[in-house]
C-alpha cells in the first residue's frame, strides 16, 4: 500500500479526485528487516522474498533460518534498522521486548524508511514513534496492535495520513477456523499417542 500509494489513493476516491505524486515505487531490491524469525516472520519473509526483496532477521540467537539473507541478534537491533526499508515488527510481548522499539531503533533507520507492527502493540513506545512520524525520519507506519487496544477513538494515530491502521486483524481470514482445527487435531493425536503435542508449544521460562 505504501509503495503504490494506495492510503492516499482510497481518501483521494472519496474526495473524487484525480491525482498522483508520481512517487509510485516498488518493493524489488528492497529490504525488510523482519524482527522475529519464528513462524509469522518466516511467513513474512517467504511473502517478501516473492516480491524479490532483501529479507534479514532479528532473533535472539542470531542462527540462520532458511529464508533470510541475513540474521543479526537482538542487541543488533539498532544495526539491523540500518538497512530497513521496512522494519517488520512480529514479535511477542515479553519482558524483554517490551517497549523495544523506541527513538533509538527508529532513529537508527534509514530516514522515510517504514515501520510495520503485526506483533504486539506494547513492543513499541507509541510517543517515540509519533515524533519519528511527524519529523519525517519514519515516512510511513503500517500499525495492526497498540497500546492500549482498542485504539481510543481521540487518539492522534488516527489522524495521521502517513499511518495505515486495522484493528488487530492482520491473522485473520475465511481460512483461520479450518487452520485451527488442523492444528488442534494434530496436536490432539500427538499427545494420544507420545503425550505430548508437537506444534505451537510455548517455552514459559521465554514467554512464548
Amino acid at each position: 500500500m505504501f509503495t503504490r500509494n494506495l492510503h492516499t489513493a482510497v481518501r483521494n476516491q472519496q474526495e473524487r479526485k484525480w491525482h498522483s505524486d508520481g512517487n509510485e515505487s516498488e518493493l524489488t531490491g528492497k529490504t525488510a528487516v523482519i524482527a522475529g524469525t519464528g513462524s509469522i516472520g518466516s511467513e513474512t519473509a517467504r511473502i517478501a522474498k516473492a516480491f524479490k526483496m532483501n529479507t534479514v532477521g532479528i532473533s535472539r540467537s542470531g542462527k540462520a533460518v532458511d529464508g533470510f539473507d541475513k540474521i543479526y541478534s537482538t542487541d543488533q537491533l539498532q544495526e539491523a534498522a540500518g538497512e530497513a526499508d521496512f522494519l517488520i515488527n512480529t514479535l511477542p510481548l515479553t519482558g524483554e521486548t517490551q517497549r523495544l522499539f523506541n527513538a533509538a531503533v527508529f532513529n537508527a533507520c534509514p530516514q522515510g524508511a517504514y515501520y510495520i507492527n503485526i506483533g504486539r502493540g506494547a513492543t513499541t513506545n507509541t510517543d517515540d514513534l509519533m515524533a519519528a512520524l511527524n519529523s519525517g525520519q519514519l515516512a510511513g507506519a503500517g500499525l495492526d496492535v497498540f497500546d492500549p487496544e482498542p485504539l481510543p477513538q481521540e487518539h492522534p494515530l488516527w489522524g495521521m495520513e502517513q499511518v495505515i491502521i486495522t484493528p488487530h486483524c492482520a491473522g485473520s481470514t475465511d481460512r483461520y477456523a479450518d487452520r485451527i482445527v488442523e492444528l488442534f487435531t494434530e496436536n490432539v493425536q500427538a499427545y494420544l499417542n507420545n503425550g505430548k503435542p508437537v506444534r505451537n508449544l510455548v517455552d514459559y521460562s521465554r514467554q512464548y
